[in-house]
Parts: structure tokens; sequence; C-alpha cells
């Protein structure tokens, strides 16, 4: 069964890596996935917050960073448990060229993809303060979809990212509500 499951998530993987692909929108991708990188990603909001929102910025910032953190643990642990080899670095896709835009991830874990959790964490805490929710899931959406298109990670990768993501910021955001940090801050 696990190797069936296996098979569905190379072939959807060199389907959006080799059909999809083109050098225009590998830069486009490029530019995507750094939505999932949480230094950047957190400069952004922070940055955004205090120009739009300086009012709430500190409690939205807090829990933000905090959603990150916990969903950012669960994903380490996991592909330190798993040890998913990366697409590069998979001996079954040794005989393919697999297109890759940025750094050439070989020796880092694949399962789940933090760059997915990172940006379903932000989406999920952004969308319970904010009401442009469709806008902040469709970029993370865009930000964990990047990952397999430049060739970092495979779909499950990505879609367990993105459900660590959504589900741990879900959690701290109840336990902030819970503790009033929503009110506090």
């Amino acid at each position: 069964m696990l190797d069936y499951i296996v098979s569905i998530d190379h072939s959807i993987f060199l389907f959006i890596n080799q059909h999809l692909w083109n050098s225009c929108m590998g830069f486009v991708m490029f530019a995507l996935t750094q939505l999932g990188n949480g230094l950047f990603l957190i400069s952004l909001v922070v940055a955004a917050l205090l120009v739009f929102d300086k009012k709430n910025a500190l409690k939205v910032i807090v829990v933000s960073i905090i959603a990150i953190l916990f969903g950012g643990i669960i994903v380490h642990i996991l592909k330190e448990l798993i040890q998913r080899p990366r697409p590069l670095a998979e001996p079954l896709l040794n005989a393919i060229k697999i297109n890759v835009c940025g750094r050439e991830l070989c020796g880092m874990n694949s399962f789940p993809s933090g760059h997915s959790q990172t940006a379903f964490s932000i989406a999920a805490v952004l969308s319970t303060y904010y009401k442009k929710w469709l806008l902040f899931y469709l970029l993370a959406g865009l930000a964990a979809f990047s990952r397999v298109y430049i060739g970092v990670h495979y779909p499950f990768d990505i879609i367990a990212g993105s459900m660590i993501g959504y589900l741990s910021a879900k959690l701290v955001l109840a336990i902030s509500q819970r503790f009033n940090i929503k009110e506090a801050c």
C-alpha cells in the first residue's frame, strides 16, 4: 500500500515538474516559494501590520510566531523520524532530469514541507483576524505548490506540511483565545 502511495506521489511530482515546467514560470514560482520562508514571511507580516493595523499588530505577530514555531517543531520531528529524501536525492528518480529553480536541496529530509507549514500557519492566523481569508489561503497554496514546481518537494510533502500548519495554528489560536492572549496584547 505504501509503495502505491509513493508511486502516485512520484507520478504527480513528475507531471508537475516535467510537464508544467517553463523557465519563466520557474522564476515566478521561486518568488512565490519565499512566502513559505519563515523569516521573510514574518518580516512581511510585521511590515504590513505596522502599516495597516498598528492597533492589533502585536497580538497578531505574537500568535503568528508561536503558530509557526509550534508547527515547525512538529515538522522537524517528523522529518527526522520519516527521513524521506528530497526528489533530487531519490534513487528512483536519478535517471530523470528534475527541473530545479534555486538551491538544489539533496541532503535534507523532504516530508513534511516546512515552507508549506509556515505559509498555512500564517494564513490560518491572519484569516482569523482579517476578512481576506481567501487571499491568505490562495497565497499559502501557491507557496506550497511552488515547492513541487521548483523540484524540492513531493505533493504529499506539501499536503502534510499544509495540514500541520493549519492545524497547529488553529490550536495556538484556540489556546490564545482561552487565555485571552487576543485581548491581553
